[in-house]
């Protein structure tokens, strides 16, 4: 109860789930939603994200404490720094199709982002998703649809971007 849009594209489960049932929910045109129930009840939580089609969401490791949500989305990359209340537009403008954060993200501020343009690009953040920097300019030759951040990221700085069309490519680095 609560979403009125039905096409549910993109979920975000708090990494403390078990204990504080927060979860958002990400629509193909409606905007975000957010639930303290397990689901059972969603309110909007869109206030500052500018482009209703989530594609996807990351939350951060340390949510409990930082609060920091990522939307990725068609009209960029937006950060939520207090649980979804309010969102920010990050520097990132291209449309968003997926987005990932260090384990570490609490300490380090890592995040990465596949993006439509221009030709479909991967794209970092140190600064824990204000600013973003284009990584390499042979990282891909199809269109990056996924980005997957290593658990043991801090060790060797793996990011595993998924394509349309050329396959499974590794970029070892940070942004």
């Amino acid at each position: 109860t609560g979403i009125t849009y039905t096409d549910v594209s993109a979920f975000g489960l708090s990494p403390a789930f078990a204990t504080d049932n927060t979860m958002f929910a990400g629509t193909a045109g409606g905007g975000m939603y957010k639930s303290t129930d397990r689901g059972s009840n969603w309110v909007a939580a869109t206030s500052g994200i500018t482009n209703g089609v989530i594609n996807a969401i990351a939350v951060s490791p340390a949510y409990a404490t930082d609060g920091t949500v990522l939307a990725a989305t068609d009209g960029g990359v937006f950060r939520s720094t207090d649980g979804g209340a309010t969102w920010q537009g990050s520097a990132l403008a291209s449309a968003a199709l997926s987005v990932a954060m260090s384990p570490s993200f609490a300490t380090d501020g890592i995040a990465f982002a596949a993006t439509t343009g221009p030709g479909g690009t991967v794209y970092g953040s140190s600064d824990g998703g204000l600013t973003w920097s284009q990584l390499g300019t042979n990282l891909t030759s199809g269109l990056p649809l996924l980005v997957v951040v290593s658990p043991n990221y801090a060790v060797d700085q793996n990011v595993f971007v998924g394509t349309s069309d050329a396959g499974l490519w590794v970029y070892q680095g940070a942004p």
